[in-house]
């Protein structure tokens, strides 16, 4: 994903020295730590040992040793390939969540345990978070398991690696051959992590339609989008997690209340994308163009948390391991200096010459003033000929989306 830095990025080039320093500071610290440890380990073997009890009729004879029972190995679904389960008995949420996360891993859709003692209520609410892995799933306690119905899209995946589509039903052997026919298309040799992602955004974001029709049974999965071309934001999460699997990106899911607007807040889904070893925020419903904006858009490709502390809520636990994004460097507009600007003039020149151009503009500017500056020229050089362009932060990371 790394480029070379276009002109324009000197706005940012501070903000990422200091990252970065702080980062080696931190490993700086771990190092030292870890010398220390060292060096006391070395002096308490080096130390002289105190002798043992002498023989003789006082001297206690040494305990027996205790071999521990073998704990029964925990039987997996079908698509695990064997591959053993984290722990045998689950007992706090913490397991079950790590549980739930290996089972999405392998793709086993079943686990005997040899116990599961986490209330139901509990089992219910952390299994909710991850119903955009899952269809249904059922908790037994006696005897104890857990089993689940992945969606379409990981189940496509599992017979993809496994290369034996057989076992799928109908609509699920679509969404295999139908995904890996797009990737084919639009993924080419030579593609950078970076580029083979928005490859795969720009294309379901250009062939799908959002719905919020309940009735349609296939919307919240991968299927939607084959049979009928329409999916809610489930459904993009899970046939965009199959694409991106299936081109060697690391990519997951995850949800929560959003309040993007007047209308109160809604449960909502979307993907993460982990590049150089940090995980991106990728929303390819909120980029899916309505009907006065049919080009599809890039707002929300490649941004961190920090963009959405006001308009989602999440829960940490539930995030992939390994760290978060803190900066915009994997962000769409970041390796184009023409969304770039840090003094008025250019800031209004870009806003223009985009609107003129597209009917929308983006700018990533150092501090609100300017982007504030740049609204006002808009309304001034388009004047109230029913037009109106209000500065609208949908991403709160000094990028600005007008219209």
């Amino acid at each position: 994903m790394r480029r070379s830095n276009p002109a324009g990025l000197h706005l940012y080039r501070d903000r990422r020295r200091r990252l970065k320093r702080l980062r080696w500071a931190r490993r700086a610290a771990a190092i030292l730590a870890a010398l220390l440890a060292l060096i006391l380990a070395i002096r308490l073997l080096a130390r002289p040992q105190s002798p043992g009890p002498a023989p003789g009729p006082l001297a206690t004879e040494p305990a027996p040793e205790v071999t521990p029972e073998p704990t029964p190995e925990p039987t997996e679904g079908p698509l695990s390939g064997g591959v053993p389960a984290p722990m045998a008995s689950v007992g706090t949420q913490a397991e079950l969540i790590r549980l739930y996360w290996w089972m999405i891993e392998t793709g086993a859709d079943a686990v005997t345990l040899d116990a599961l003692t986490v209330p139901q209520g509990e089992i219910s609410d952390i299994t909710d978070k991850f119903s955009n892995y899952f269809d249904r799933y059922r908790a037994y306690f006696d005897p104890a398991g857990i089993k689940v119905e992945f969606k379409s899209g990981l189940r496509a995946l599992k017979a993809l690696q496994a290369g034996d589509l057989s076992a799928l039903d109908e609509d699920t052997r679509a969404v295999a051959e139908g995904a890996k026919a797009i990737v084919d298309e639009v993924i080419a040799p030579g593609m950078t992590d970076w580029e083979k992602e928005l490859a795969l955004h720009d294309a379901l974001v250009d062939r799908c339609e959002y719905t919020l029709n309940p009735m349609d049974p296939y919307s919240g999965d991968a299927r939607g989008f084959f049979k009928v071309g329409q999916m809610r934001c489930a459904g993009y999460c899970d046939l965009f997690r199959l694409l991106g699997r299936l081109a060697g990106l690391e990519v997951e899911m995850i949800g929560g209340p959003t309040t993007r607007d007047e209308s109160g807040s809604k449960g909502h889904a979307w993907n993460l994308v982990r590049l150089d070893g940090l995980w991106y925020v990728v929303d390819t419903v909120w980029d899916d163009p309505i009907e006065d904006e049919p080009t599809v858009e890039h707002t929300f490709f490649n941004v961190p948390y920090a963009c959405f502390e006001g308009s989602r809520t999440w829960d940490a636990d539930f995030l992939p391991e390994g760290p978060v994004a803190e900066t915009l460097d994997g962000n769409y507009f970041y390796y184009r200096p023409e969304y770039m600007a840090d003094n008025r003039d250019d800031a209004a020149a870009s806003a223009i010459r985009q609107m003129d151009e597209g009917g929308r503009a983006y700018l990533l500017v150092p501090d609100k003033a300017l982007a504030q500056a740049a609204a006002a020229a808009l309304k001034q050089h388009y004047g109230r000929s029913g037009h109106c362009f209000e500065m609208s932060e949908d991403v709160n990371f000094n990028l600005y989306r007008y219209r």
